[in-house]
């Protein structure tokens, strides 16, 4: 991609106005050697302005691109983003930052990046604390199981490690990643083919191995009263405190999706089961090839890749939308959605 002239201007507050419009436009301006000034970060969310997530995502692609920023402090509403070079592979360990009310989402930082670095030449290498099991955001067995099989059918290689778990946003969980060096292909996933697998991963931190066990008991009932074969696992992962997680997936030769559930205090493992098989069965009664989570991912890799790609997703979020906005402001990305928000949606995307 060719450098753009000027500087664009986003407003962090347009459609969800979260932390995911801010990654995907400083993501675009690496990417197309395009300055960008956002205004109102996270305007339109319950955290505004710029925390610890953002801020190491930021030194992560500054140090790539060699970035001049402005701005870029906790609790800032406005920065400025101005690469100096093409993106270059990364060989580092992200810095802690202090004075934010949260702890990143060392998945969602990590993940951000691969799109980035699968184009830099050479082999990177990630570190990073944070959060590695969370409520409503990527999670690490949901990325092994998930996220993985969908970019690597776009021939992106991203090989994460869970060094030590991380329950919640105040936790220092601790994960290493590796992305290797790939030429993207589009993918045509318009039916899902042949159901592949069906997982579930049960993953617990300093809790007796008895909790775990009693989740696939009551997951083998489920599963025989759905008539489907669930392959169980179970996960003793290191943490500094007790936790428990489950993740519910289903592959396909064109197709993938899933569902987890977080532990909390008082929730028997029974209902965390129940939640993660219930919502992944739902995905797995319908026709579309993506989960709403999933198909964010999928969508800048669609932009850097040979060809177009096509997909179904069950839900197309607000979320889903705003990227889509942010990335055409910054290419003239054809993006063809068939659908409302808030339900199915097909969708085709290829480069003008």
């Amino acid at each position: 991609m060719t450098r753009a002239r000027g500087t664009i201007t986003i407003d962090g507050a347009h459609g969800e106005g979260s932390g995911a419009l801010f990654r995907t436009a400083v993501t675009m301006s690496v990417l197309t050697q395009q300055a960008v000034h956002i205004e109102n970060i996270r305007g339109a969310s319950s955290f505004p302005g710029l925390d610890a997530e953002d801020i190491q995502f930021l030194r992560a692609l500054q140090a790539s691109s060699k970035a001049d920023v402005e701005r870029d402090e906790v609790g800032s509403s406005k920065l400025t983003f101005a690469p100096t070079r093409k993106a270059c592979k990364l060989e580092m360990e992200l810095p802690d930052i202090e004075g934010s009310r949260r702890n990143p989402n060392a998945l969602v930082v990590q993940g951000s990046l691969i799109p980035v670095l699968a184009r830099a030449g050479a082999y990177s290498v990630l570190e990073s604390r944070g959060e590695t099991y969370g409520f409503n955001s990527l999670t690490y067995d949901y990325f092994v199981g998930v996220s993985s099989y969908a970019l690597g059918a776009m021939g992106i290689n991203a090989m994460p490690e869970l060094i030590k778990a991380g329950y919640g946003r105040d936790s220092f969980g601790e994960l290493k990643m590796e992305i290797e060096p790939s030429a993207v292909q589009g993918i045509e996933w318009t039916d899902r083919g042949k159901r592949l697998s069906c997982n579930a991963i049960i993953t617990t931190s300093n809790l007796p191995q008895s909790i775990a066990h009693r989740g696939t008991a009551h997951l083998a009932k489920l599963a025989a009263h759905a008539g489907i074969e669930v392959t169980p696992m179970i996960r003793e992962v290191p943490a500094e405190r007790p936790g428990v997680f489950v993740t519910m997936y289903a592959t396909y030769q064109r197709g993938v999706g899933g569902a987890t559930a977080m532990g909390a205090r008082s929730v028997r493992m029974e209902h965390l089961v129940q939640t993660a098989f219930q919502q992944t069965m739902q995905w797995m009664s319908g026709p579309e090839t993506t989960d709403p989570f999933v198909a964010d991912q999928l969508l800048i890799p669609a932009m850097l890749a040979e060809g177009p790609t096509t997909f179904t997703t069950s839900c197309l979020t607000l979320r889903f939308l705003t990227t889509v906005w942010v990335m055409k402001q910054f290419v003239p990305i054809r993006v063809t959605i068939s659908g409302q928000q808030d339900g199915p949606g097909a969708v085709n995307i290829r480069m003008s």
